[in-house]
């Protein structure tokens, strides 16, 4: 991965949850769905601390628990301290 990349992966929590998606499914598309990147923000809110709590309604299989259960932890370690998550290198968060 070049610097480019890898500094946009670090900073933008949707480009990180497609690089995980691609990644960990064989280089399958995420998508560019409008709600992924309204999801990806508020999440990204929650990784900053800048949301406590978050409700999330949507349809099953719409990344739901793979944005807010797997890439979440990835990107904010803290949250789980018992936890430790081998991608959390990849991305420092915004903060």
């Amino acid at each position: 991965m070049d610097n480019d990349t890898k500094k946009l992966v670090q900073t933008e929590f949707l480009v990180f949850a497609m690089k995980a998606f691609a990644y960990l499914n064989k280089g399958s598309d995420l998508g560019q769905d409008k709600y992924l990147k309204l999801l990806a923000e508020r999440l990204a809110r929650v990784a900053a601390g800048k949301t406590k709590r978050l409700v999330v309604s949507l349809p099953p299989r719409h990344f739901k628990t793979f944005m807010g259960s797997i890439c979440l932890p990835a990107v904010d370690p803290g949250a789980q301290p018992l936890r430790q998550n081998r991608h959390s290198d990849l991305w420092p968060g915004p903060r």
